[in-house]
């Protein structure tokens, strides 16, 4: 896949397939546009993101975009669970800046993505989220989809305890001092 993995890490118990998981913080993910697009860490260790192209690629099989099914799946410091399952979910191509198009929340962490909705990526070099003197990837440390910089960020720095500073999922209250683990899976929806 040019440049990127070719193979997808999969969760063999509900067929899912993993785009990003933090486990253990030894990926750092203040990473470039380029990295973010291809892909970056080790996917059959701790800490990966598949990269948008692959994550582009599998929604958009032969050239149609098919929906999925993401789920966020979030452990807070003190080991206490939680999950977001969006029923609909898609990024667009490079060219448009692979917007994120997400709908049809469930579960029991809060719906933290509602207004990323549209939006499209952005990393520290390459700044999407057109908010006035702020570069939120940059002050966040991690690429995402940003509307503004306190709603949801789950590539942020690896620092639980840290609230905003690092990953963080702003719809569940007991992880406002960031999430220690996190991990999402797309599947193929009906």
């Amino acid at each position: 896949m040019d440049g990127g993995w070719t193979v997808s890490v999969c969760d063999m118990d509900g067929g899912w397939t993993i785009i990003q998981q933090r486990l253990a913080g030894f990926t750092e993910f203040d990473q470039t546009w380029m990295n973010y697009k291809l892909g970056f860490g080790k996917p059959y260790e701790a800490d990966f993101w598949l990269g948008n192209e692959n994550i582009w690629r599998l929604t958009n099989a032969a050239g149609i975009q098919k929906p999925y099914t993401l789920r966020v799946e979030l452990t807070s410091a003190e080991g206490e669970t939680r999950f977001a399952e969006y029923g609909y979910f898609r990024i667009e191509d490079e060219y448009n800046g692979y917007r994120l198009v997400i709908g049809n929340y469930s579960g029991n962490a809060g719906d933290a993505m509602q207004t990323q909705n549209g939006t499209k990526f952005s990393t520290g070099n390459y700044d999407h989220a057109m908010i006035m003197n702020s570069n939120c990837a940059l002050d966040r440390s991690g690429g995402w989809w940003f509307t503004d910089c306190n709603h949801a960020n789950l590539n942020g720095a690896y620092k639980p305890g840290s609230g905003h500073n690092g990953i963080f999922w702003d719809t569940w209250k007991e992880a406002i001092d960031s999430i220690k683990e996190v991990r999402m899976m797309i599947r193929r929806g009906d």
